[in-house]
């Protein structure tokens, strides 16, 4: 595996696991489609939310995604939340929010297949951390 240190003190990683990386733009309440015929690693940043607002992530293999993956409540005070998911190839994702969050940034990030299967079939529905910040949970 290659890795290195970033400026930030994190680890990257690469050659092991992406094939490739972006930052698109992405709307809340837009349909996506994973047409890169590898698993997609989503990792977003969202911000605000009054009291008792929600964010949710759903993906699944239907046009109209129904399966919740993540889901974030209004964190005490306020501020950014990563959330981090996996769509499979082909599947379609979208977000949802209520209660004033927003996208800071998306980064999508095709994965190497080996590299998802090796943490579901490691890890299956608990919580894995990846990186400072950056945790990841699998619903089974």
């Amino acid at each position: 595996m290659n890795a290195k240190i970033d400026s930030n003190g994190g680890l990257t990683a690469y050659n092991c696991c992406i094939a490739s990386q972006s930052n698109p733009t992405r709307v809340a309440g837009t349909i996506y489609h994973n047409t890169s015929g590898k698993p997609l690693f989503v990792t977003v940043t969202v911000s605000g939310g009054g009291s008792g607002a929600i964010c949710r992530f759903y993906t699944d293999s239907s046009s109209s995604p129904t399966t919740d993956v993540v889901e974030v409540v209004t964190p005490i005070g306020g501020g950014e939340v990563p959330v981090t998911f996996i769509v499979l190839p082909g599947n379609y994702y979208r977000s949802d929010f209520s209660g004033g969050f927003s996208i800071v940034v998306w980064t999508e990030m095709a994965m190497k297949t080996l590299y998802v299967i090796l943490l579901i079939a490691l890890f299956g529905a608990v919580g894995l951390l990846i990186g400072p910040g950056i945790g990841v949970m699998l619903r089974p």
